[in-house]
């Protein structure tokens, strides 16, 4: 079985690769992100086959535009990453790869970057970059959650995005009243409404269960396309 899903693997990456040979023949578009309007030229066949927005704007409104596209509400270090992704077909994956892309050392930061990825993958339609960013965040640093990402999340992700049911599930698992540090205290009065809701209901359903039962498993809020991918996925995998 294992030796099976190598195989397809290989072939995936070696179309994967054919594909981006020739995408990188074609056409480049030009894309201003953020106030700064920071420019990145990036070859449209590519980001058209992963972004269904981007693909329905070059065929549509951008087609014969001469100046570029101009995202000016999008940060630079998140499009950096869409970009890596693109590129490699990978997350960056661990703080110093971050680092490269954001400048930044502070795993917070790095974090909460990854989240508006997802966001990101959301709102511009990649999908399959959106269930990179998903996993990888849930992944990143033992998933620990901090309330600014809690209330960037509710506030730009459908109620029923699965992060966000992955939050309230953490929160109930690890969260004790005095943990909350001084940053941590200050935004407990902006906690989304929905956040708050949903954790009071998933408490219950808890105490209505076996408390020494209850862990929180991290592969249950990852994104899967079939069966197969999660049986294949090491998280997944019992020891």
């Amino acid at each position: 079985m294992r030796r099976r899903l190598r195989e397809c693997f290989r072939i995936i990456q070696r179309n994967l690769a054919d594909f981006i040979s020739v995408a990188a023949l074609g056409e480049v578009v030009k894309i201003s992100i953020g106030p700064e309007k920071k420019l990145y030229t990036i070859h449209k066949d590519l980001i058209c086959h992963h972004s269904e927005y981007f693909r329905a704007a070059y065929n549509g409104r951008w087609k014969e535009s001469e100046d570029g596209v101009e995202l000016e509400d999008v940060e630079p270090e998140v499009f950096g990453i869409f970009v890596h992704w693109l590129y490699l077909q990978r997350m960056p994956k661990n703080d110093r790869s971050l680092f490269h892309l954001t400048g930044s050392d502070i795993p917070k930061h790095n974090r909460l970057l990854l989240l508006k990825a997802c966001v990101f993958g959301d709102r511009f339609m990649a999908f399959s970059f959106k269930k990179a960013a998903h996993n990888q965040y849930i992944d990143s640093s033992n998933f620990v959650l901090w309330y600014e990402h809690v209330i960037y999340a509710f506030g730009n992700l459908a109620g029923d995005d699965l992060l966000l049911k992955a939050m309230v599930g953490l929160h109930c698992y690890q969260w004790s009243p005095d943990q909350d540090e001084e940053d941590e205290l200050a935004l407990r009065a902006e906690l989304p409404h929905s956040f708050l809701v949903s954790v009071m209901i998933r408490q219950q359903e808890l105490l209505t269960a076996l408390w020494d039962t209850y862990s929180f498993d991290v592969c249950q809020y990852h994104l899967h396309d079939s069966n197969e991918e999660r049986q294949a996925c090491a998280q997944c995998t019992p020891e």
